[in-house]
């Protein structure tokens, strides 16, 4: 049995007692069950306790966002099923949607959606990034500054606000006058776009995903405490021309 967005199903008491049922039936025939919901099974709402307990006896864990490689596979093989196989969608732009509507499958699915739709109503099968980006005007992901960043962006306003290169940015080397600089640039970098701490770690060459939580846990701690490390971040958002 295979349930997705079980958090939908439990809307009146009737429900509960069936699938309780039929929860217990497959159990006791050793058949396998898979349930997805938007939240861990003891936070979800309005469901017995006795089916919450049987849904914990079972394996449980979250799925994390898709990483960009992975979204942009994902929109590749939409876009190659589209009824319109004339349509051209250009590299920039899938780029674009990638890093932008990674959130989950759904905000993938929905943003080309938009974007054939707006294709049909322009008569065009040419899409460029001037074109996604008017049809996607509305969406406060693409009109808020932080949309227009990039990682490559971010990584070169913090070398050069310190006078450092990219390659001494993004290695290994942990001698004071570099690690600062990279925890900064790994901390605007979750801040200020939508990427997981993998996707970070991997710019900075291959880091493990634990090693970039840390690094931006130790930015928001000295932001509270020293005045002069937030001023060097405001400084970088200023010229992020983020504000």
């Amino acid at each position: 049995l295979l349930i997705d967005d079980i958090q939908f199903l439990f809307n009146k008491e009737k429900s509960s007692e069936i699938f309780f049922h039929i929860f217990n039936e497959l159990i006791n025939n050793n058949k396998q069950i898979v349930i997805t919901s938007d939240k861990m099974p003891e936070d979800l709402q309005g469901i017995e306790s006795r089916l919450i307990s049987r849904f914990n006896s079972g394996l449980s864990f979250g799925i994390d966002p898709p990483e960009f490689e992975t979204a942009r596979a994902i929109l590749e093989k939409k876009i190659e099923n589209l009824d319109n196989p004339s349509l051209i969608i250009q590299e920039d732009v899938i780029d674009f949607m990638a890093s932008h509507y990674c959130r989950d499958i759904r905000s993938l699915e929905g943003a080309l959606k938009r974007l054939f739709f707006c294709s049909i109503m322009n008569c065009t099968n040419n899409i460029d990034m001037a074109f996604a980006l008017e049809s996607f005007k509305d969406d406060k992901k693409v009109t808020t500054p932080k949309t227009a960043l990039t990682k490559e962006i971010i990584l070169k306003t913090t070398a050069e606000f310190y006078y450092l290169t990219i390659d001494q940015l993004i290695s290994k080397n942990k001698t004071r006058k570099l690690t600062t600089p990279r925890e900064m640039c790994m901390y605007l970098m979750r801040e200020l776009l939508d990427i997981t701490f993998s996707e970070i770690g991997m710019t900075f060459s291959n880091r493990d995903h634990s090693t970039v939580m840390k690094a931006c846990a130790r930015v928001e701690a000295k932001i509270a405490k020293d005045s002069d490390y937030k001023l060097a971040i405001n400084k970088l958002k200023e010229k992020l021309n983020v504000h």
